[in-house]
């Protein structure tokens, strides 16, 4: 057996310990693990290890004596074949997690940046308005929307941009943001929208909505509490609490056929015994404030 032979085995025997070991990553990481840098790149260069070893011991032994292009097939194809399985793995580990454990609670025991990016984002635009008496809700419909949207029916005839709400003395306006740093915290990151609050009243010509449900039965009442709930780590919806109501604002996109909830660019408004979504994860309550 030649040297460049034995050689090209233990570059197998490595290239196959590496792979099993990012496989066995990303099951464990349950989905989260793809994207990332090390996983990800790791299903194109140890097929490249491997074809190089195999070209090595073909210029030493004249085995199995393919020509260039061959090589670049292999190489093309491993790393095809590697990559699906880095994704199915993460697959997998997600699917078993969540047959383990049901509905997933998400809870915000997580990091400081954690924590400042959540301020950043929403508390710092929500605080002090709780106890405040809702006196307005408006919607941010984009002018081309306009002659087709219901605020009536809001989710199904598109959508909104933003749900301004102003108190007493206070206001805030709830809208999505892009790619503001959830993915630097956690694993799960394929998300490209998120919830925020910003500390402002309604922009320019935006629809006043106080005499319309859900937000009708709201005016003049007290804000009693909030929740803000998440399919993973990043926030996705908020759970306002008003005695006479609870109103749910979640990301996603409207449409007279389906609705999609969470990641995306648009609003959708709903009556608390309404949302589709329970399984959601309450990744923060107000009562944290107290």
């Amino acid at each position: 057996m030649t040297t460049g032979l034995l050689l090209w085995i233990l570059i197998m025997a490595l290239a196959a310990a590496f792979l099993l070991g990012n496989l066995v990553t990303a099951y464990k990481r349950q989905g989260g693990a793809i994207g990332q840098v090390p996983v990800m790149m790791f299903p194109a260069f140890i097929p490249l290890f491997a074809v190089l070893g195999l070209a090595l011991v073909d210029r030493e032994t004249g085995w199995p004596d393919w020509p260039l292009w061959a090589y670049g097939v292999l190489w093309l194809t491993t790393t095809l074949a590697a990559w699906w399985a880095t994704i199915l793995a993460g697959n997998l580990g997600e699917r078993k997690a969540a047959a383990a454990s049901g509905p997933r609670a998400v809870t915000h025991a997580a990091p400081m940046r954690f924590r400042e990016l959540l301020d950043r984002e929403i508390l710092d635009s929500l605080r002090g308005v709780l106890g405040r008496r809702l006196t307005a809700a408006y919607y941010g419909v984009l002018a081309g929307d306009l002659p087709a949207f219901d605020p009536w029916s809001p989710n199904e005839t598109g959508g909104c941009q933003s749900v301004a709400l102003e108190f007493e003395g206070q206001a805030f306006e709830l809208t999505w943001n892009e790619n503001v740093g959830w993915q630097s915290l956690f694993r799960d990151f394929e998300s490209h929208f998120s919830l925020t609050a910003l500390l402002r009243g309604r922009g320019r010509g935006a629809l006043s909505v106080g005499h319309v449900p859900p937000w009708s039965a709201c005016i003049g009442q007290a804000l009693q509490g909030f929740e803000l709930l998440a399919p993973t780590n990043e926030p996705q919806a908020i759970r306002l609490f008003f005695p006479a109501q609870t109103v749910i604002v979640a990301t996603g996109y409207g449409g007279a056929e389906a609705l999609h909830l969470g990641d995306g660019d648009e609003l959708l408004v709903f009556i608390g015994d309404r949302w589709p979504k329970p399984d959601w994860g309450v990744l923060y309550t107000s009562k944290e404030e107290a």
